[in-house]
């Protein structure tokens, strides 16, 4: 099996929208993929412009999109890596430490002082290979979904 793995990847909403189908079949202990992603909040308009704008660090197996990483930054020295997905079937070949080793480096030739992950309940010693630890600060979020939009 020949993996080719590209940084800057470019990929079609199309795509995208394949690997997203396939990672929803996956359900964890605790969530979905789609409780992860959250596919269903995501619009055609609005996922180009995250394309566009975001990193992407794939792997593709005869052309076909198979895992991808995507990075947001600032260019020079915050990273965050927003999504890790690797299709169900090929997961556990090694193709997401690939990745996950592909944009660690990328961001080691820019400068970066930090690269950010945020890891589900349980999967956090999987990012702890790669250097990941916990960070002084507790991540928080806040979702559109929950704001008012006046």
């Amino acid at each position: 099996m020949k993996i080719k793995y590209t940084i800057k990847d470019k990929i079609s909403y199309k795509e995208l929208q394949i690997l997203f189908k396939e990672m929803d079949t996956i359900k964890g202990e605790r969530f979905w993929a789609r409780d992860i992603f959250h596919y269903s909040w995501r619009t055609k308009k609005q996922e180009l412009i995250a394309l566009k704008k975001s990193t992407l660090i794939t792997a593709r197996l005869n052309n076909k999109l198979v895992g991808m990483i995507r990075l947001v930054d600032d260019g020079v020295y915050d990273f965050y890596v927003a999504e890790v997905m690797v299709i169900p079937s090929l997961q556990g070949k090694g193709i997401g430490k690939k990745l996950m080793n592909k944009t660690i480096n990328y961001c080691k030739k820019i400068g970066f002082i930090k690269i950010f992950i945020s890891a589900l309940p349980g999967k956090e010693t999987y990012y702890q290979q790669f250097g990941f630890k916990a960070a002084m600060s507790q991540v928080m979020e806040i979702k559109f979904k929950d704001t008012n939009h006046d």
